[in-house]
């Protein structure tokens, strides 16, 4: 009884949290950067959409966009090396837009 309830709780907490794939963290830190740049992602838009429509409207930073686009799908759809999120984590902190072909 008691430990059953106990682990309802802790886990819908967990669920609560949000998500908690590193990929998938860095993504939409990523996403929130274009955001704040006043390209917000579509609910249904996919990675790859989101960053052809970024691109038309960033075109200098086509392969910074490009780059970390690829990144996050090896990551999340295909292969979860740690040397690819290390390199996506590194391209993030990369990833400026104020005066780097921000329009």
């Amino acid at each position: 009884g008691l430990a059953v309830l106990t682990f309802g709780v802790a886990w819908l907490m967990r669920l609560q949290k949000g998500p908690r794939e590193p990929a998938l963290l860095l993504y939409q830190k990523y996403c929130r950067k274009l955001e704040n740049a006043g390209l917000k992602r579509r609910p249904a838009e996919g990675p790859e959409d989101f960053a052809q429509r970024s691109v038309q409207q960033l075109p200098n930073m086509e392969k910074q966009i490009q780059t970390i686009t690829k990144l996050y799908t090896k990551l999340r759809y295909g292969d979860g090396a740690k040397e690819l999120l290390d390199e996506m984590r590194k391209q993030l902190k990369l990833f400026r837009l104020t005066g780097a072909g921000a329009a």
